[in-house]
Parts: C-alpha cells; structure tokens; sequence
C-alpha cells in the first residue's frame, strides 16, 4: 500500500513539474512614463522606435515557479519580448514612435528573477542604449507581491504580477535623468 501510495505522490509531482503557468493580461502603459516621454519628447516633435532587445549572458529567460515549471508571462512571447513590447507601447502611446526613426532605442536584459516563496519578488536588471547615447544606463526594479500558500496560487501571482514588475521597469527607464540624452532631446535642444 506505501509503494502505491509513494508511486502516485511522484507521479503528481513529475506533472506538477511540467505545468505551465500562463497568464494573459498585456501590458498596460503607466501614466507616469506616458507623461514623462511627453514632456521630454513632444516640445521638439521627436520619434524613436524600439530595436533589437537581448539577454545578457546567464539570463534565465525561462522562469520556473516552485513545482509547476515554467511561467508564461504573455502566451507567445517571452519575458524579454514582453519588455521590448512594453518599451514600443510606452512610446506608441505617447505619440512618440515612428518605425522610420534614426533614433533607435536597443535593450540587454541584465537579470530576471522570481521568487514565490514568502514575499514574492520580480527582480529585473535592463540597460537601454541608443545612437545618441552609446554606453546607456540601467536600470532595476525589485516588484513585491503576495504569493499563496499552494504552488498553483502562488504561480498565478507570480504570472499576474509580472506586467505590473515591467511597468515599474518601463518607469524607471523613462525617469531616469539621463532618458532625455536616451531619445536625443539634448541633441535637437543644441540645433
């Protein structure tokens, strides 16, 4: 009776191991950031677009969630699509991005992690680049929230909360002192 019991709790342990936990909510620009692209950008009617996005090396683009295995952040696209994707829809939404823009703002995904045990945590690390200022800046943001007791209900937290963790990122980015030199505001104030 032990051995079938013991057999049936690792088999629920190995197809707990393979779920995936997917959410679908897409990325909502944040108030603060539309204002900020705005105030820096509108004045000298300047457009960027969005380039390539990359992981720094030993970046998990692939994270786990307890026993349920991997967490799908938008269903089709990865941790760092989504980050780029926001980025785009910052901007697009602002009224400031253009397809045909020379000023192409890049990204290096510099960390990703997740944590669903006690305090649950995105932590995300990400330089941003761009013709008009070469070496970039980062930045971070350490995104707190409520996990649960059982690895289903904490998965889905941890999935729920991730578009909320790249707002907070996408804010950073934009009030940072040095995103008027990111989109070449200096630039077009000096001509």
């Amino acid at each position: 009776m032990l051995r079938k019991v013991s057999i049936v709790i690792a088999i629920s342990m190995g197809l707990a191991a393979c779920e995936t936990t997917s959410q679908n909510f897409p990325y909502q620009p944040s108030i603060n950031s539309l204002s900020q692209i705005q105030e820096i950008m509108k004045p000298s009617g300047l457009r960027v677009k969005v380039g390539p996005f990359i992981a720094k090396e030993g970046v998990n683009l692939n994270p786990k969630c307890r026993l349920m295995g991997s967490i799908d952040v938008a269903p089709g696209s990865t941790p760092l699509e989504y980050i780029k994707s926001a980025l785009q829809r910052e901007f697009f939404s602002a009224g400031a991005y253009d397809e045909d823009s020379k000023t192409v703002i890049k990204g290096r995904l510099d960390d990703l992690e997740v944590g669903s045990f006690g305090r649950g945590h995105w932590d995300i690390a990400l330089t941003v680049s761009s013709n008009y200022l070469p070496e970039g800046y980062q930045v971070k943001t350490s995104y707190l929230f409520k996990t649960s007791f059982t690895a289903y209900g904490a998965c889905k937290n941890v999935a729920k909360a991730y578009p909320s963790a790249v707002q907070q990122l996408m804010k950073n980015v934009t009030s940072n002192p040095s995103f008027a030199r990111l989109v070449g505001a200096k630039a077009a104030q000096q001509q």
